[in-house]
């Protein structure tokens, strides 16, 4: 395994661990006032699907935020981006772990077989719902750090490499490994040409753009069933 792909299976080990696996006590209050009981992590992404249908968007989904919330989704963005500083150098580093996440090709001996390609949650024609869950706070998060524009760029070019990690899931449908026999299933990697292309596009969508890529009749469908949204 290459240095580069090592780095980022340390990477998306940690980074499971702290936000979904091993919770520190910070973490779990976080949680608590963002995605409270009953517990889910769609209750952003339902306040941003609502918000987009009115006329004032984005004002309106900044303004049904109060300050604690504010103060919540800061602090959890500051705690992703720390792991992920903790780790790279650049954002061409950052980029070059999300796509070797969508493309499944970080197999990692140290989790239960049937888990073990980081990659999304999740088998194709199903809505890789994480995706359109981390865009979603990213974008609130952009929202509260419009004045500071260090901090807004930073979610932005990461909400760019959520995008194309999505991207190249959705087209490549990488398998996971079976929880049976837990042996890598060695997920084909994109054409070059191909990679370079989605790179291109979604290193240049704005925040608007990206609203207006998960904003889907897949996502529809998912909150129509789950939610009962119209």
């Amino acid at each position: 395994m290459s240095n580069s792909k090592q780095i980022a299976q340390d990477f998306w080990f940690d980074f499971d661990d702290k936000f979904h696996g091993q919770l520190s006590d910070e973490v779990i209050e976080l949680y608590k006032v963002l995605f409270p009981s009953p517990a889910t992590f769609d209750t952003l992404l339902l306040s941003w699907w609502k918000s987009r249908r009115g006329s004032d968007y984005p004002n309106n989904l900044s303004e049904s935020l109060d300050t604690t919330n504010r103060i919540k989704i800061q602090k959890l963005a500051e705690l992703q981006y720390k792991v992920i500083s903790d780790y790279f150098h650049d954002y061409s580093e950052i980029e070059l772990a999300f796509i070797n996440f969508g493309q499944g090709s970080l197999y990692d001996r140290r989790r239960s077989p049937g888990m073990r390609i980081h990659r999304m949650d999740g088998e194709s024609p199903d809505v890789y719902i994480g995706y359109y869950r981390w865009h979603v706070f990213l974008r609130v998060a952009s929202l509260i750090e419009k004045a500071n524009q260090v901090n807004f760029q930073k979610l932005l070019k990461l909400a760019q490499h959520v995008g194309l990690a999505w991207a190249i899931q959705v087209e490549m449908n990488p398998h996971q490994d079976d929880i049976e026999v837990g042996e890598d299933p060695h997920n084909e990697q994109m054409n070059p040409n191909r990679l370079n292309d989605l790179k291109k596009v979604w290193e240049n969508k704005g925040f608007d753009e990206l609203d207006n890529e998960y904003d889907n009749e897949e996502l529809h469908g998912y909150l129509q069933k789950f939610y009962n949204v119209q």
